[in-house]
């Protein structure tokens, strides 16, 4: 019995050894379905450019290439038991529009990529929705424009829908059946998946639909969020934005 327990505590501490001094990395490339994949899901294989990783509390998103557009800020506050961080969309009033975006030549038509983003949207009159947007030709796009995007507009006026646009053509509409603008944070996932030419939208972990994008054919180069108030109005934030390889999230849930 005592054999076999030093045995164990043996192989523990080599399997330990071989991890500090360089052997069975942590961090290491492996293989999913296939695929080689990195360990750390924010490296930037497979997506043609290099990734984004922004979150509120590391600062404005100009530090890390964006640009904040229109009507948006940056908004920091670290007032004793108080610390919020994130960008101002859009405040209560109306008409506002304002984005961040980054100018990025990601591979679409040839690389999976994976958008994760936390925004918040309420406090107003109700409307009217946030747009997450790619390959666009300007750095604010807003629900419909017609340059040649794909956009996915969280609609809180219309009935709670997420809508997908190509080049400001509706692809398609989900009702949620939920409150989109009822003063919370909400975390995004959107997966685009070159294999079979799809975006994957899903909510709160949730997901929500899934749209054929094979007659997108992007010419530029921004990516990023935007929201927009015309007769009614919302504070709209946002608090995260990320984009990374979705080759990793795909191996596990696809």
């Amino acid at each position: 019995m005592f054999s076999l327990f030093f045995s164990c505590i043996k192989n523990f501490l080599a399997s330990l050894a071989k991890i500090f001094c360089g052997e069975n990395k942590p961090n290491q490339d492996v293989l999913a379905q296939g695929n080689l994949i990195h360990a750390n899901p924010l490296g930037s294989l497979n997506i043609g450019d290099s990734h984004i990783d922004w979150l509120g509390d590391m600062g404005s998103p100009v530090d890390l290439g964006a640009t904040i557009n229109g009507d948006a800020s940056y908004t920091s506050i670290n007032t004793g038991y108080r610390k919020e961080n994130y960008v101002v969309l859009t405040e209560n009033s109306n008409p506002q529009l304002g984005s961040i975006a980054w100018q990025k030549d990601y591979e679409y038509a040839n690389k999976n990529i994976l958008v994760k983003a936390t925004t918040y949207s309420g406090e107003g009159s109700g409307a009217d929705g946030i747009t997450f947007f790619f390959g666009s030709t300007s750095n604010i796009h807003s629900r419909n424009d017609a340059n040649n995007a794909l956009a996915v507009y969280v609609d809180e006026w219309d009935d709670d829908t997420i809508k997908v646009y190509i080049n400001g053509v509706l692809q398609e509409e989900f009702y949620t059946n939920q409150t989109l603008d009822n003063s919370t944070f909400r975390s995004w996932t959107l997966v685009l998946n070159s294999s079979d030419q799809t975006i994957s939208i899903y909510m709160n972990n949730a997901f929500q639909l899934k749209v054929d994008i094979s007659s997108w054919t992007p010419t530029g180069n921004y990516i990023g969020v935007s929201a927009v108030t015309v007769g009614l109005n919302n504070y709209h934030l946002i608090s995260q934005y990320q984009v990374m390889s979705a080759n990793p999230w795909l191996a596990m849930n696809d």
